[in-house]
């Protein structure tokens, strides 16, 4: 599964084809995909499409999910964010 630890910044053009992501780190990513958590001391900027969210760190930008969203205890959301639900 990718993963950002905590500590390390990730920066990539798109990923595609990924059944989960797990962001404990800080990504910056173009992301389409089934499933991305985002960890307590995550944090997640650009585009992002998935079947399903969990987000208790940070979402900057655009979030859409096409099927479930949970928002936890999150100390930031910012931008657009769209869900089916």
């Amino acid at each position: 599964m990718p993963a950002a630890r905590p500590k390390i910044k990730l920066k990539v053009i798109k990923v595609t084809d990924c059944d989960m992501m797990l962001v404990a780190g800080t990504d910056e990513v173009t992301l389409d995909s089934g499933l991305l958590p985002i960890a307590a001391q995550g944090s997640c900027w650009n585009s992002v499409d998935m079947d399903a969210a969990e987000v208790w760190g940070r979402f900057d930008d655009r979030l859409r999910v096409r099927e479930k969203l949970v928002f936890r205890a999150i100390d930031r959301a910012c931008g657009r964010v769209f869900s089916s639900q």
